[in-house]
């Protein structure tokens, strides 16, 4: 009938009215689920720009029920917009490793041996960073003189040249040849060459050019040496050094603090156990720390230095340019730094032949002998306290007469006072040296007092004054070269350069 639905129309009708209203809610729940969409900086807002950056996304509403309703989506028909590259990131570094359980190893906790200056003072050094501020230097079995290299420490690597200089005034009162004695003088020109090849391997040179200036040009050569290390424990010197016995020798003269090594240092040259000398030095650190113990033994063969005083000759093929006795010398040390800002030191010579025959220059004529010697010193940044004492046998046939044995000893205090960058070190030392301990002529005593000023690690002033005491009533037997046989005062003024 017209004007009335059939109902198959009515069926239709209704089944497309409920398809319509299920797209409706799966396209809501679509649009709720799609990120939002970028808003560019112009008005058809919906369009992605790809030159515009994304602004961040809103905070989510939240609802009564504490639910969160995600913001609209953008509109149906909007192209997908490509994610952002991911940026790189680096993996984390891995974690340390943990700490081993094993008993540790006493080296790691010592302090890198470096040899380099020390700008608390001079060129002293150490590899124990709690020593580096001590002002007393470190004593070198080779005898370095300008004190910069660590005695255990390892060898930069390279060629390297130093200078060290020593211009003096000396005034002698009642100086019966004040033209010989006084006046200005070139006490030392050193100039030293260092080549490290290698980390166990390096070799030095040191002359004194001024002895050309006074025609001694035999003792100019004043070290020549290498040396080898094939471990850290142990190492060999081979060449021109200094002999072991006496603590002064083995102190560098750049840091010493008087003007004069003393007269005790003078007659252990005279006997030969001190000086220098051509032979063979070993070194062994035989503790867990090796500051705990150093062993030296050394063997010589007799051409380094001999008499003091002896000038202007040229000696002979058997006995070198210095005068030594071609004649067999044994000498060992014992270093120990048991606690901090303490040294001991122990030394022991033996020579077990004689040299008394004509090929021998008559002051470097030797017979059999021996000697020991014992030193300690305690220092720290500010202060410093050293002692030695010295007994042996008079080997020197030529000067000796009727004395036997020896025994000295000898005190000295520094103290170091920075000011503004200028360190005054007042120092003040007491020697005491019997040449002859069977007679009662021989004692003799030396007081000094002296003032450095180190402008400069390169320049120092030094300002020296001694009184030399012969003991009352007495007189020597016979004339040693470079011990006084009368009482006197000097005044010496230095100037040190050292680059």
């Amino acid at each position: 009938m017209i004007g009335e639905a059939h109902p198959y129309f009515e069926g239709v009708r209704l089944t497309l009215l409920v398809l319509a209203a299920v797209t409706a809610a799966l396209g809501a729940q679509a649009r709720a689920q799609m990120p939002a969409a970028r808003t560019p900086d112009r008005t058809d807002v919906g369009q992605p720009s790809p030159d515009a950056a994304a602004p961040p996304a809103p905070p989510p509403a939240t609802s009564l029920d504490a639910g969160v309703i995600p913001p609209p989506g953008p509109p149906l028909g909007t192209p997908p917009i490509a994610p952002a590259e991911t940026p790189a990131v680096s993996p984390a570094p891995p974690p340390a490793p943990p700490p081993t359980s094993g008993p540790p190893n006493p080296d790691e906790h010592e302090k890198p041996e470096v040899s380099v200056e020390s700008d608390k003072r001079g060129a002293v050094a150490d590899d124990d960073e709690s020593e580096t501020h001590e002002i007393a230097p470190r004593p070198n079995a080779k005898g370095d003189p300008f004190g910069d290299e660590l005695e255990a420490g390892p060898k930069f690597h390279g060629f390297e040249w130093r200078l060290l200089l020593q211009t003096r005034y000396t005034y002698q009162f009642d100086d019966p040849n004040p033209i010989k004695d006084n006046g200005f003088a070139l006490n030392r020109a050193f100039l030293r060459g260092s080549a490290h090849p290698f980390k166990w391997l390096s070799a030095k040179l040191l002359v004194d050019f001024a002895e050309f200036a006074y025609s001694n040009p035999q003792q100019a050569l004043k070290q020549v040496y290498g040396e080898i290390r094939p471990w850290k424990r142990l190492e060999f010197t081979v060449g021109l050094i200094k002999r072991l016995y006496g603590l002064v020798e083995l102190l560098p003269i750049a840091e010493y603090e008087f003007a004069d090594t003393g007269v005790i240092d003078n007659l252990i040259k005279t006997v030969q156990f001190g000086g220098r000398d051509v032979g063979v030095l070993t070194r062994i650190d035989p503790l867990p720390k090796r500051k705990w113990l150093h062993v030296y033994l050394a063997a010589y063969g007799g051409a380094g230095e001999g008499a003091d005083g002896v000038v202007g000759t040229t000696g002979t093929t058997h006995n070198g340019p210095d005068f030594a006795a071609p004649s067999l010398l044994l000498e060992g040390r014992l270093e120990s730094r048991p606690i901090k800002h303490l040294t001991l030191g122990a030394t022991g010579a033996w020579r077990p032949q004689s040299a008394v025959d004509a090929d021998t220059v008559p002051f470097a004529q030797v017979t059999t002998g021996e000697a020991v010697a014992a030193d300690a010193t305690v220092s720290n940044r500010w202060l410093e306290v050293r002692a030695e004492w010295l007994w042996g046998d008079r080997t020197d046939v030529n000067t000796r007469g009727d004395a036997l044995t020896y025994m000295g000893a000898w005190g000295m205090a520094a103290a170091r006072i920075d000011v503004g960058g200028i360190v005054f070190m007042p120092s003040a030392r007491f020697e005491w040296l019997n040449d002859d301990l069977q007679h009662p002529e021989g004692d003799r005593y030396i007081l000094t007092g002296a003032l450095n000023v180190d402008v400069a690690r390169q320049l120092r002033f030094l300002f020296d004054y001694s009184n030399y005491i012969m003991r009352p009533g007495g007189w020597p037997i016979q004339s040693v070269p470079g011990i006084f046989n009368k009482s006197f005062d000097a005044f010496i003024v230095q100037v040190q350069v050292k680059i």
